[in-house]
């Protein structure tokens, strides 16, 4: 996995490119593929879309003919949320579809987990929060259960989003804290996406509870400092929205 620390993904990218080159140099089509899928992720982290829809096609049409199915379900999740911000949800569909296929075949809880949150993704942009609440859930569960604190947390904070757009305050502020304690017990190193998806749930839920103006414009100020730390647009584009929606 490619850090969200600043600086490391425009470097990961170039060492994606040159293990390219020498793969493909080599023959070897699995490693280039592999490759591939490597840096259409963290071009898609970078918002080069274009790089990341080319990488990423490329990526998963060598892996489906290499019948590396793990793989390939994890450049579809990814080539899933290129087209959600691209706003081809028919597209989005189609992939969710296929990863799911592949998660059955797979017999696999990790793949199914990001098939989850694809899924979930797609309902929150259809407007379906109940929905989208489900999904998230069910990949929370799935989270836990392989032990992945990093992704327990962003799912519990996704979770948050949608309760609190359902009025569920309380339920809300009870998995905020969750999520909380577990980073506060796992953290070892700075991690300017985790600290501002953080921070906006608590926007979120300061603002939906009529809490002071002054705490809801002390969150937009932490949020707009993480801004400062990320390289990663996806995440980094995600808190100004908030900021921007909670500031005003």
């Amino acid at each position: 996995m490619v850090s969200f620390t600043r600086g490391e993904l425009s470097m990961a990218a170039s060492h994606y490119q040159g293990a390219i080159d020498g793969a493909a140099q080599a023959g070897a089509i699995h490693a280039t593929a592999t490759y591939r899928g490597n840096l259409g992720s963290a071009c898609l982290e970078l918002g080069e879309y274009q790089e990341a829809l080319t990488q990423l096609s490329r990526a998963a049409r060598d892996l489906s003919r290499l019948a590396r199915n793990a793989e390939l379900a994890s450049v579809l999740h990814n080539l899933g949320g290129l087209m959600l911000l691209l706003g081809d949800l028919s597209r989005v569909e189609e992939l969710w579809r296929r990863a799911g296929a592949l998660a059955r075949e797979l017999e696999s809880r990790h793949v199914s987990a990001y098939v989850e949150l694809l899924a979930a993704e797609l309902a929150r942009r259809r407007g379906e929060p109940s929905a989208a609440l489900e999904c998230f859930g069910r990949a929370l569960r799935a989270f836990r259960e392989l032990n992945a604190p990093r992704e327990v947390l962003l799912a519990q904070l996704d979770s948050v989003e949608m309760l609190v757009h359902l009025g569920r305050l309380e339920r809300a502020a009870q998995l905020l804290a969750e999520a909380e304690e577990l980073w506060r017990s796992q953290s070892g190193e700075v991690d300017a996406e985790a600290e501002g998806q953080l921070a906006l749930g608590r926007g979120r839920l300061l603002a939906r509870s009529e809490a002071p103006p002054e705490q809801v414009r002390t969150t937009c100020d932490e949020l707009v400092r993480y801004c400062a730390d990320l390289e990663a647009r996806g995440a980094m584009s995600k808190l100004w929205r908030g900021a921007t929606v909670l500031g005003t």
